[in-house]
């Protein structure tokens, strides 16, 4: 029985460096094979959680062939307690018997040394040492078959062992399966950023060129007028040399005749831009073109009566000239312009 036990003992440790050492290789073989297998398809996605599903139900599987081996194994184990128990007891009842045949022998000496007297004592001891000798028969019979009971008992040991061998490479490659399809889910999760990212690119993009194309009439607008305006540039570069001539004749015409009445030079020459006096619009200047006023020079001179009666034909406009210094505004546009100081005593010689 000992002898036994030592044999499995020995059976489980063999299996156990088997297990590690089949382990490390087929970790060295997945990692190998893991670190050419990162790029994974969708396909292969599949394919691996559809194997995976399978190892898992095979795992399950395995697993409960597994605990019924275990339980086969544990009561193989308890028949096998059993067993040694009922050699140890047999073993002891055939010690027992041989040494009843070793008292038997010199009983028989005896008895055959006393002649016929005691020939039915020897018959009896016969009769008992044949008992004897088929109860040992019984015994040895009974030892076989305990031996081919525990010769059973150790190849569905074997077959358990076989069984979690095999559970082990299921839970490996379960294990590899699980890290391609974690590492296939996260390349899809990324795959799908990058992909919400770029839709998110392409609808700014046809926004922006929404707005393009809804500002592109404004921007040739602005572009034409920006060629008006410099067409306008050019004639008025064109026309200042006229201009200033006009003007320097027409502010030597004012010096000489003191004239606050519109003239005909005023309409032959470019009239100022009396919008700059400050609190006069487009209106207002559109007024005084009507009353006769075209220069900053003839409100620069004005006096209070000149005040006093422009404001009665600028009734909707009540104290706007006093109130927004037009006087002032128009002396400091005609000095701007003309480079001509109007003082407060030609105002009042005027």
């Amino acid at each position: 029985m000992t002898y036994l036990l030592w044999q499995i003992f020995w059976c489980l440790l063999a299996t156990a460096v088997l297990f590690l050492a089949i382990g490390w290789l087929l970790r060295g073989w997945f990692g190998r094979k893991a670190s050419t297998d990162n790029a994974a398809t969708d396909s292969e996605r599949l394919s691996w959680q559809t194997s995976m599903d399978g190892l898992r139900a095979r795992l399950e599987s395995e697993t409960t062939s597994r605990i019924a081996a275990g339980k086969a194994m544990e009561d193989a184990q308890a028949q096998a307690a059993k067993l040694s128990s009922l050699l140890e007891q047999q073993a002891a009842e055939v010690r027992t018997l041989s040494q009843q045949v070793a008292d038997m022998t010199p009983r028989l000496s005896m008895a055959a040394a006393a002649g016929v007297a005691q020939g039915s004592q020897l018959q009896s001891a016969s009769d008992e040492i044949a008992t004897l000798h088929s109860q040992l028969a019984d015994r040895d019979a009974k030892l076989k078959a305990a031996t081919v009971a525990a010769g059973t008992v150790a190849a569905e040991l074997a077959g358990a062992q076989q069984r979690d061998v095999e559970a082990i490479h299921l839970r490996l490659r379960l294990a590899d399966s699980e890290a391609k399809l974690k590492a296939a889910t996260m390349a899809a999760g990324t795959a799908v950023a990058e992909l919400a990212a770029a839709q998110q690119r392409d609808v700014e993009a046809v926004r922006l060129r929404l707005r393009l194309s809804a500002l592109e009439p404004q921007l040739a607008e602005a572009r034409q007028r920006d060629v008006e305006a410099i067409k306008l540039r050019v004639r008025l570069a064109e026309l200042e040399p006229a201009l200033a001539n006009c003007h320097n004749r027409v502010a030597e015409l004012e010096r000489n005749h003191a004239v606050a009445a519109p003239t005909p030079v005023a309409a032959k020459v470019e009239r100022d831009d009396l919008k700059k006096i400050y609190g006069i619009g487009p209106v207002l200047e559109r007024r005084l073109n009507d009353l006769g006023v075209y220069f900053f020079r003839e409100i620069a001179l004005w006096t209070k009566d000149d005040i006093l009666r422009f404001e009665s034909h600028l009734k909707e406009f009540p104290n706007r000239i006093e109130r927004d210094n037009w006087v002032e505004g128009a002396r400091l546009e005609h000095f701007k312009k003309y480079g001509e100081e109007l003082g407060k005593s030609q105002s009042a010689h005027a």
